[in-house]
């Protein structure tokens, strides 16, 4: 079996391999023609073709030998002749929808209640009084803002196409219902 070469001296198999350790962490992505690497942090970094070759060219770069001595053949310029390389059309901050869309929701950091975390009744007893306080125990009305927060948390990259404002006295805890949806989500 020949092996297929795609570049003086480079097999396919190598490409290959070369291009999935790069797309690891990396991407081109069409809308500004440029690189775009993945932190670890999950942060990105926008670079020029020319910042990436002088950021990775000694580590992604293929050196051929032969009778002559050595070349070295840039990764980085075979990738972006691929028109199977990773692009990416979209950065959202929702979950992707497709492959042409990299998102950079990673969900919530939270920590799940469960029936043994302590003082569990006694944060969802205040939530429930505190609901029922502000939506004068009107069951519809508790339902609909439950619903509301629920949706927030659940798809907060959606506009819920509502607010919810509450009024009342400096001090009368207008603002205890938000910490408490926070703690009980």
């Amino acid at each position: 079996m020949e092996t297929k070469m795609l570049a003086e001296g480079v097999s396919e198999k190598d490409y290959m391999e070369m291009r999935a350790e790069w797309e690891k962490n990396h991407f081109y992505f069409m809308e500004s023609g440029c690189i775009v690497e993945i932190n670890k942090d999950n942060t990105l970094s926008f670079m020029s073709l020319e910042m990436a070759k002088n950021n990775y060219g000694n580590k992604f770069k293929f050196v051929v030998k032969d009778t002559l001595g050595e070349t070295v053949v840039s990764f980085l310029n075979m990738w972006m002749k691929d028109p199977d390389r990773r692009s990416i059309r979209k950065i959202a901050l929702s979950p992707a929808e497709d492959e042409d869309t990299y998102s950079l929701f990673n969900g919530f950091a939270f920590e799940r209640y469960n029936e043994d975390t302590p003082n569990r009744t006694e944060i969802m007893e205040l939530f429930h009084t505190v609901m029922d306080h502000i939506t004068n125990k009107d069951a519809a009305a508790k339902e609909y803002l439950l619903r509301w927060f629920a949706f927030m948390m659940q798809k907060p990259y959606e506009n819920p196409l509502s607010c919810i404002i509450i009024t009342g006295l400096q001090g009368c805890g207008k603002d205890m219902i938000g910490r408490l949806n926070g703690t009980v989500s």
